[in-house]
């Protein structure tokens, strides 16, 4: 990291690059309003990014290493921006965003109307709704209590992980 402090001093761009370290959340949120973009250069195996979700909903432009996670659920140029998994390729695509080959404003827009998709209403109305769905099915024999409980406890489960996400 401090590496990359010296070169954006160097260039010229400590007013326009801030390292950050960890954040708590609502300050990763506060910055995500106030920024344009996020840059997530993640490691190859990164399953979601969820911190790229987080920027995208706040209209602040995820680019990400190219294969991660969080690329399976939005779109490159639709809701945020890819790049090779290199330091070459994120600066060949931030080089894009200055130049304004890439339209930023367009992709933050489009990125926002996401919220309502991955909101926890929207998840939690799909959740009752396949459990509904199971609770019509027609059964030929009768579940058992430990299947209810065991039932019970991963609805409980899913529920507080929901509401309490960083627990």
């Amino acid at each position: 990291r401090i590496g990359l402090e010296v070169q954006v001093a160097r260039l010229g761009l400590v007013q326009q690059v801030r390292f950050h370290g960890q954040l708590s959340h609502p300050e990763a949120l506060r910055w995500f309003d106030a920024a344009d973009v996020l840059l997530f250069p993640t490691a190859a195996r990164e399953p979601f990014g969820l911190v790229a979700l987080e920027a995208a909903v706040r209209g602040c432009v995820p680019i990400v290493a190219a294969g991660c996670g969080i690329t399976e659920w939005l779109v490159d140029g639709v809701h945020l921006i890819t790049a090779p998994r290199d330091a070459a390729g994120f600066a060949a695509t931030l080089r894009g965003v200055r130049t304004g080959q890439i339209d930023l404003a367009a992709i933050g827009r489009r990125a926002q109307a996401l919220y309502p998709d991955f909101h926890v209403a929207r998840a939690a109305a799909l959740f009752e709704a396949e459990l509904e769905a199971a609770r019509t099915v027609r059964r030929e024999e009768d579940a058992s209590w430990d299947d209810i409980m065991r039932m019970a406890r991963i609805g409980e489960t899913v529920a507080y992980r929901l509401l309490h996400p960083r627990s």
